[in-house]
C-alpha cells in the first residue's frame, strides 16, 4: 500500500487521531465503506444460504442470523 498526496495532507493537520469522524470527511472513503457494507451483507447472506441448504425462492432476509 501507499499513501496518497490527499492522506500526506490530512496527515499534515497532525489530526488528533485517524478515526470514523475524520473518515467520513471523505467522499472517496464514504463511497468505499458503501460498497464494502453492500459486499460483507452479499457475503452473509450466501454463507447463511449455503449453510442451510436454501432452496431458490427463498428470501435472504430470512436466512440472516437473529441478534441475540
Amino acid at each position: 500500500m501507499q499513501i496518497t498526496a490527499r492522506g500526506k495532507e490530512v496527515l499534515a493537520e497532525r489530526p488528533e487521531r485517524v478515526d470514523m469522524q475524520l473518515l467520513s470527511r471523505f467522499d472517496d472513503y464514504l463511497d468505499y465503506w458503501a460498497r464494502t457494507n453492500v459486499t460483507v451483507r452479499l457475503e452473509v447472506v450466501a454463507q447463511a444460504m449455503s449453510a442451510s441448504g436454501a432452496r431458490a425462492g427463498r428470501e435472504g432476509a430470512d436466512l440472516l442470523p437473529t441478534p441475540r
